[in-house]
């Protein structure tokens, strides 16, 4: 009369007429076996097995991978590179303090222009050459840490600030000179002011150069 599953049991419900305890009635019955659903079922348990254990692994290994570059990202420092920047940074600077002291003392009378002028060429020159060999170990410094490339960019903001300063100072000379002020007092006021902006600056690269990238 009806077949239904139950608890994973398939039951056969028939009834029979004129029955009694003491009589047997043999049943004779067919069935089919699905082989394909038979596997089936153990074949897709595996798969998910398989699939979740994949995954698990997968997340594992990232994890682990990105713990291994946070590290090395840490730990890694360009000491090479950051010795060879501060050499060179080191040499310009000094040969820009000996341009400034030169201008100086040739103001002053102590130092003939003819000689100022010879150490200014020789001076830029190298400067120039300083820039150029400099340029491959900022650029390690900059891609290593935002920590460097900050403190690369504020040196660079410090020397664009000092040469500006300078500029100023000549100017103010050359229009002190020419009767543009109004009196000796404001050039004296106004030179002071870019004197001691001056020794900020110098102060700040000075500071940054004995305390390098730390």
């Amino acid at each position: 009369e009806a077949i239904f599953k139950t608890v994973g049991t398939r039951v056969l419900v028939y009834s029979s007429e004129n029955v009694s305890p003491f009589e047997e009635k043999p049943i004779l019955f067919t069935f089919t076996i699905d082989i394909f659903d038979l596997f089936l079922r153990p074949t897709i348990f595996i798969m998910l097995i398989a699939f979740l254990s994949s995954i698990f692994v997968l997340i594992i290994k990232t994890r682990k991978r990105e713990e291994d570059e946070s590290v090395f990202k840490k730990e890694f420092i360009p000491t090479s590179e950051i010795r060879e920047f501060c050499s060179l940074y080191e040499e310009k600077n000094a040969l820009v303090l000996e341009i400034r002291k030169a201008e100086n003392e040739t103001k002053r009378k102590k130092m003939v222009k003819k000689t100022y002028k010879n150490l200014l060429t020789k001076n830029t020159t190298k400067i120039d050459q300083i820039k150029e060999e400099i340029i491959p170990f900022k650029k390690v410094l900059i891609e290593t840490s935002d920590t460097y490339n900050n403190i690369i960019k504020k040196l660079d903001i410090l020397d664009a600030e000092r040469i500006s300063v300078n500029d100023s100072l000549n100017l103010l000379e050359s229009r002190y000179k020419r009767g543009k002020l109004p009196s000796k007092a404001a050039y004296q006021k106004l030179s002071d002011d870019f004197f001691n902006r001056r020794k900020k600056i110098d102060r700040t690269i000075g500071y940054l150069h004995r305390n390098p990238f730390s």
